[in-house]
């Protein structure tokens, strides 16, 4: 991965840090230190086969009643905006996956130059996809 996206995961894995109990939260992440995230699978569009996408960062406290899951996605812009399929497939896995979960929370890192398309962007897909108990924050620097 580029500095720029290592940058922004690492964003992602301070707000975590800093906003959520650790005591029991398991962290895995797309960074040097850590294990990478397995894969997150979404049936979408009455596919027969499930939409597979890796999250940058993901964090799971299972053992505590708040039993908070999150995924995170690095972006830079030309990422966000030149493979803008492939980026809006990654959010709809994330927000349906998150959907069914009990304390569901979507963290998206950019630049401030993509900012308010970015949190637009998933404003509008949590409406498309009735997921509503999904909490988010765009972070950017």
């Amino acid at each position: 991965m580029s500095k720029k996206h290592d940058r922004r995961t690492r964003i992602m894995l301070d707000y975590v840090k800093s906003n959520f109990n650790m005591k029991y939260m398991s962290i895995t992440a797309d960074l040097e230190g850590y294990e990478n995230c397995k894969v997150e699978r979404a049936y979408l569009d009455n596919n027969l086969e499930p939409l597979e996408r890796y999250p940058d960062l993901r964090a799971i406290d299972e053992f505590s009643e708040v039993n908070v899951h999150i995924i995170g996605e690095a972006k830079t812009e030309s990422d966000y905006i030149e493979r803008n399929l492939d980026a809006e497939i990654q959010m709809d896995v994330y927000i349906n996956v998150l959907k069914t979960k009990m304390s569901p929370f979507l963290i998206y890192s950019v630049p401030s130059s993509i900012y308010s398309k970015v949190y637009n962007d998933i404003k509008r897909k949590l409406n498309i996809f009735n997921a509503n108990n999904v909490t988010f924050k765009v972070l950017y620097k």
